[in-house]
């Protein structure tokens, strides 16, 4: 017996909207700013806050660890150095956990 999910093709955010974050970012200057003051003052909902974010061809920044989003011009190379090893070593974490459940899955469902 095999489990099957159903995978559907996640929607991304309308370029526009990416844009709107982007600027908005911009204007905001070295403030990080959390996704509740961006939906707050913009009216995006949070989760399209990410997607945006992700979509930004690296123009908005954020990860573990940070105090919101902020616009890569306004962000030091320290800083994104830091950003950067946490999202590698949580890929890393999140890779290892795929390999364990997968592990015990195929243990469990033959």
């Amino acid at each position: 017996m095999q489990i099957e999910f159903k995978i559907t093709a996640k929607k991304h955010p309308s370029q526009a909207r990416i844009d709107s974050l982007i600027d908005y970012l911009f204007s905001r200057g070295e403030r990080w700013t959390t996704a509740r003051q961006i939906a707050a003052d913009t009216g995006l909902e949070e989760r399209t806050i990410r997607d945006c974010a992700e979509h930004s061809n690296c123009q908005v920044v954020s990860g573990p660890g940070c105090p919101g989003y902020r616009h890569i011009m306004h962000t030091t190379a320290d800083q994104i150095r830091e950003i950067v090893n946490r999202l590698q070593s949580q890929a890393k974490r999140m890779q290892r956990r795929s390999i364990s459940i997968g592990r015990a899955a195929h243990k469990i469902i033959r």
